[in-house]
């Protein structure tokens, strides 16, 4: 990917005015740049978020920065992606007027210390895992994607580099163990979200979404709010090493835009810059661990079997 190249440049000349975007993540580092960008290119985004205060400040950047029909087409609703009941009251809500065209599982925190939520769940997990399972579940179950939709799921190098990373179906469950080291409970909700696409795409297989593409993104390291999460030594290092090492945010996001918007982009391949693929590991792709994630996934959660017939 050549260095110069952004989110906002390879987006140029899309024709998205007739387009609904979902955004996890919209206000902070590659959620809030794709939204930004898709919304200059006439999208609808829809930006569930955590907090409607920060949201609020983040559209009124988009108003001084751009013109205030931009920031209109980006529409805040309060949804934290760690509570369950957030997530269903989220989607209950939701209109069933605009299917989702492009949807951006793009939320995630990183290297936070162990807690569970008030549901009982650790709370890296649920974050970064749990909360899109039930926001990809309840979308297609109540007829909120499009038939063509696609899907873009943020990962990290870890996924594919990191031989500890794997997938933790037993920190699924409520109160559960405590994971070998913390440290790896956000790449092994990431290896979930990948086995959670896989299985996914089986179970649409034979039904109307049957043509939904998934790709999956990992933008490198990238000058996000991630560099301000974890201990105080690893802080400091981040802001000091951040600007030399990372990627800017524009060129860290425009895989993602690419992804969403190519016709270039081959479903179910992950990919490290624009038109750059790489190979997902077994652990992210074996259909028998898959399975296993996603109906251990409908029990924690309550949820009866996913069926689109």
């Amino acid at each position: 990917m050549c260095m110069h190249q952004t989110a906002l440049t390879d987006a140029e000349g899309s024709g998205l005015s007739q387009t609904t975007v979902l955004v996890t993540g919209a206000t902070s580092g590659l959620g809030r740049e794709c939204a930004r960008v898709l919304a200059l290119r006439g999208a609808r985004v829809l930006m569930p978020c955590r907090s409607l205060d920060e949201a609020k400040r983040v559209l009124g950047e988009f108003r001084i920065a751009h013109a205030s029909a931009m920031a209109e087409r980006c529409q805040p609703h309060p949804c934290d992606l760690s509570s369950i009941a957030s997530v269903h009251a989220y989607l209950d809500g939701l209109s069933r007027d605009a299917p989702i065209d492009m949807l951006f599982l793009n939320a995630g925190v990183f290297a936070v210390p162990r807690q569970l939520t008030d549901e009982g769940f650790e709370y890296t997990l649920a974050a970064n895992y749990l909360g899109h399972f039930l926001l990809l579940y309840k979308l297609a179950m109540l007829g909120i994607l499009s038939e063509n939709a696609r899907i873009v799921v943020t990962l990290s190098e870890s996924v594919h580099k990191n031989p500890f990373s794997r997938a933790d179906i037993a920190m699924i469950a409520k109160d559960p163990p405590k994971p070998a080291a913390q440290m790896f409970s956000s790449p092994n909700s990431k290896v979930l979200l990948a086995l959670m696409m896989g299985e996914f795409l089986r179970r649409i297989s034979n039904s109307n979404l049957h043509s939904i593409r998934f790709n999956a993104v990992d933008p490198g390291p990238t000058l996000t709010d991630n560099v301000n999460q974890g201990s105080r030594i690893q802080r400091m290092l981040g802001q000091l090493v951040g600007p030399i090492l990372f990627k800017k945010v524009d060129q860290g996001a425009a895989p993602l835009v690419w992804a969403a918007s190519s016709s270039e982009a081959k479903s179910g391949v992950l990919y490290t810059a624009i038109g750059k693929e790489a190979r997902l590991p077994k652990k992210c792709t074996d259909p028998e661990t898959a399975a296993r994630a996603w109906l251990a996934s409908e029990a924690a959660l309550d949820l009866p079997v996913f069926d689109l017939a």
